[in-house]
């Protein structure tokens, strides 16, 4: 898996050599319709396509990610390249001091002044990585079979253990404590009512993936003391007791997004959908990453962690040792169905089965591991699907 990163930051570092255009991509909401970009090391046969979640071409929005930047640096803190897009991106902050921008724009080098919480909790995922000392921040020891307890049935609760949070070995510089400072200040600028935080600034919505993003971002914020444990304490006894009412796909499984305020499904676009909207496996994978992280870190809220995921039904979106992912669509007659369809997506899927293993799933298809295809990318074979 090293291997593979490797070569994935190997192909950018050769296509800034060879055109001068830094390269740093993921995908990242944008400031500008359609909002949400795939910026691409390999697409559809293309070496660095941009494009949408439909699959169309949208170059002209292909740009430079602050996250990408951040975790290359932290992942090669000697490689020149990586400190070269670092320093691209790391004072992109909003100037009302609401958290990091996604990034710069290729072909203009303006900013891309969409403000999210995926782009500032992983900073903050980054920063905490550093103070760790490069650990991984779930090891491979993790990965065991485990199984879930179900608590008694009882109110949100939590109890006043000691946290085991590993002793960090790498205290951050006081540049770094400002980055992560900055990063929070997204979730303290967004925090609505209910304990719920947008996806994005501008749009009221939030998706499974989201509050993924902002669970890491409250272990990493409360680990490196940007917040007191009171806040810390605050925030997760609202969210944990919000997350408990959020209505079920067909009873089983969080919907794909919410209205942050009522609870209620909506798209992506943030429109009402009283029937629900399906799920997504990889969402589900980063929550469920995020709220094993912070359980195993702070132990006093393990029970009330264990009694989130017990309140769900994963019949459908485990079978077979793999993944699988639920649409819903409207037929001519007007009638919703719901499709199922495997995860695949490289990259996604194997995060996801990895998050799923934590909690004791067998779903070693689609794990990381085994073969996978390569392209050739400015010289180079980076892996491109199983």
């Amino acid at each position: 898996l090293a291997d593979y990163a490797g070569r994935v930051l190997e192909a950018q570092r050769r296509r800034y050599s060879r055109t001068g255009q830094l390269t740093a991509v993921t995908e990242d909401n944008i400031d500008a319709p359609p909002y949400f970009i795939y910026n691409t090391v390999y697409s559809n046969g293309v070496p660095w396509a941009a494009i949408t979640d439909q699959n169309q071409p949208i170059p002209q929005f292909r740009s430079i990610s602050t996250k990408a930047a951040f975790g290359w640096h932290y992942l090669y803190p000697s490689n020149e390249y990586a400190q070269k897009v670092f320093d691209a991106v790391k004072d992109l902050r909003s100037p009302k001091n609401d958290g990091f921008y996604a990034g710069l724009y290729e072909t203009t080098q303006k900013p891309n002044t969409s403000l999210t919480g995926n782009t500032n909790g992983l900073i903050l995922e980054i920063l905490y990585y550093k103070a760790r000392g490069n650990r991984p921040l779930i090891g491979q020891a993790d990965l065991a079979s485990t199984s879930v307890t179900p608590p008694p049935i009882a109110p949100v609760n939590v109890s006043t253990k000691s946290s085991t949070c590993p002793r960090l070995s790498k205290p951050l510089s006081l540049v770094e404590r400002r980055y992560a400072q900055a990063a929070w200040q997204y979730f303290r600028a967004n925090a609505q009512a209910t304990g719920l935080i947008n996806d994005r600034s501008d749009f009221k919505g939030l998706t499974l993936w989201g509050l993924g993003d902002y669970l890491a971002a409250l272990r990493a914020a409360r680990t490196l003391e940007v917040i007191t444990p009171e806040d810390f304490n605050q925030r997760i006894r609202q969210l944990f007791g919000t997350i408990r009412q959020l209505p079920l796909y067909g009873g089983e499984l969080p919907n794909r997004g919410y209205d942050p305020w009522s609870l209620q499904p909506v798209d992506y676009g943030g429109n009402p959908m009283p029937n629900g909207t399906g799920w997504s496996a990889a969402d589900l994978g980063r929550f469920l990453s995020a709220l094993y992280g912070l359980k195993t870190c702070y132990p006093e809220y393990a029970d009330a962690a264990d009694r989130i995921v017990l309140d769900w039904s994963y019949v459908r979106v485990v079978r077979d040792r793999a993944l699988y992912s639920g649409i819903v669509t409207q037929d001519e007659t007007g009638r919703m169905l719901t499709r199922t369809l495997p995860e695949t997506r490289l990259g996604y899927s194997e995060y996801a089965a990895r998050a799923f293993q934590l909690w004791g799933f067998e779903v070693d298809r689609v794990a990381v591991g085994g073969q996978y295809a390569k392209a050739n990318v400015e010289g180079f074979e980076v892996p491109t699907q199983r």
